[in-house]
């Protein structure tokens, strides 16, 4: 069965609506309910005075209309009372100060007395509700990012980290190449994670900013953890998830982190490709997982390997298995450029690690930012292209695309490279979504990939299979109604409708 949530903030309206609210709530077919995720305040008015009877009376409301709660952990929103009595659990902010008091998330997670507090307020409530029916799931936080905070703790915490990882100052030195403008260190306490408002962050060591970036999602991680046990004390099968905006130490992160570090031009972004790709498999109604880089590759036919730049050598030589054995390689632009540290790989043209697999080298490159060219494709058709340009030289691959203005008119912009039983193409630019959706449309099609190709513009297909079955998912993105055809019967979807089918070609 597939469950359907709503956000709720009971502690937000007037008791007298809770009912009422709940009775829509369930009309509207939904079958969990979150609630409690911003509520520390009225969880714990005062220090050590706990209140849990409104969300009991909450719970129960929710209960009684037959719908289970995902419950959250308050630690986003810290309450005054605490942020007033123990300033050092407030986050401060790069420039080296306390962070001036908003709404949420202003505070530091590795303050030894935040985590004192908040490991308090979730151990009342595992104690409270952990293990009863009403509670379908928990939610750790809220929306949780990298911890950039520069407090004493967390600045000693980078160092300890770093020590722990380097082990020694020489080891850092050089994995750093703080050779460069005399940057070497000769004490620990040299090192500050600290970036003032006056110095871009692309002054500063590339290699730096990608460690303390590290640091930051290996701290949230923790804090992750650290909820989770808390509550897994009370009820070991507990179901525990959280929404982060940035997951724990993921590498597909770790390029953004670079490059937001190191702009590598007006307008390029290691997201934009990923939301390019993606979105041209969805539109296809191709399923998409989101893997490790150190991920086995077995049972997969397409890998998208998306701007790869903090490069893991040991990914390339797995690629190359993989496309030897039949498999079809995706990779694009500023690939292979930096090493795991962030510097840069010398001595090897781009995309250094990836040159064999991909059978093409870039000889020059030109970020245009917001400049749009075009490109054609050695089949036919013209697509609008924007932010970078590789110009590639062949080594053993074909063209599949050239620019078509500049001094580079001409020179190969995508090349496609048979390698073994398989293929891998090389995007050395950034195009528009129907570019993605014809190059993808061709991989998958080699592949005997099944595509749903009358999708139209904005709509996108899902599917998700487990014991209850397998459900098609279609979702209408547009503002405007939509029509397809889909194995002979007509769909339609009204503006930002969604609508799933069962594998026994049943709506529900």
């Amino acid at each position: 069965m597939i469950k359907i949530g709503i956000d709720y903030y009971p502690e937000q309206w007037d008791r007298a609506l809770w009912e009422e609210d709940a009775v829509r709530m369930r009309a509207l077919g939904a079958h969990v309910i979150r609630i409690g995720e911003f509520a520390w305040s009225r969880m714990e008015p005062k220090d050590g005075e706990f209140d849990f009877a409104w969300l009991d009376d909450a719970i129960e409301t929710i209960s009684r209309q037959g719908m289970q709660v995902i419950l959250g952990t308050p630690a986003n929103c810290v309450p005054l009372w605490l942020y007033q009595n123990h300033p050092d659990t407030v986050q401060w902010g790069r420039d080296g100060k306390p962070t001036g008091l908003g709404l949420r998330g202003h505070r530091c997670m590795v303050s030894p007395t935040f985590r004192q507090y908040a490991g308090r307020i979730v151990e009342e409530m595992a104690k409270r509700y952990a293990g009863r029916p009403e509670i379908f799931a928990w939610q750790l936080d809220n929306e949780l990012e990298s911890n950039h905070c520069t407090c004493p703790a967390c600045r000693a915490a980078f160092r300890e980290w770093l020590r722990e990882k380097y082990g020694t100052l020489e080891a850092l030195n050089r994995a750093w190449g703080n050779v460069v403008w005399s940057g070497e260190v000769s004490d620990w306490e040299q090192i500050q994670p600290l970036l003032s408002p006056d110095c871009l962050p692309r002054w500063h060591n590339p290699a730096y900013l990608l460690d303390y970036e590290r640091f930051g999602a290996d701290c949230t991680a923790d804090f992750v953890r650290f909820q989770s046990e808390i509550i897994r004390r009370y009820n070991a099968n507990a179901v525990i998830t959280t929404n982060a905006c940035i997951p724990a130490n993921i590498p597909d992160f770790h390029k953004e982190f670079a490059l937001k570090n190191q702009t590598q031009s007006d307008g390029f972004a290691y997201w934009t490709q990923l939301r390019l790709f993606h979105e041209a498999c969805i539109g296809l109604g191709v399923n998409v997982d989101v893997v490790h880089e150190d991920a086995a590759l077995d049972g997969y036919q397409v890998v998208l390997v998306p701007t790869h730049f903090v490069t893991n050598p040991g990914l390339a030589s797995r690629l190359e298995d993989f496309a030897r054995s039949g498999g079809t390689v995706v990779i694009t632009n500023r690939s292979g450029v930096q090493d795991k540290n962030g510097n840069c790989i010398l001595g090897q043209e781009l995309p250094t690690v990836f040159r064999n697999l991909c059978g093409c080298h870039v000889t020059e490159y030109d970020p245009i930012g917001p400049v749009k060219q075009t490109v054609n494709l050695t089949k036919g058709g013209t697509y609008q292209i924007t932010s970078w340009c590789d110009l590639l030289e062949l080594d053993t691959a074909q063209v599949w695309a050239r620019y078509q203005e500049r001094f580079y008119s001409g020179v190969p912009a995508i090349a496609k490279n048979c390698f073994g039983e398989g293929v891998a193409y090389y995007v050395g630019t950034v195009g528009e979504k129907a570019m993605y959706r014809t190059l993808l449309m061709e991989a998958f099609r080699e592949q005997n990939i099944p595509l749903l190709e009358t999708l139209p513009q904005g709509v996108e297909s899902t599917t998700r299979s487990g014991d209850g079955g397998t459900y098609q998912f279609f979702f209408n993105n547009t503002l405007h109604g939509q029509n397809f055809q889909l194995q002979g019967e007509r769909v339609h979807l009204r503006p930002l409708e969604m609508k799933i089918r069962t594998e026994k070609a049943v709506w529900v």
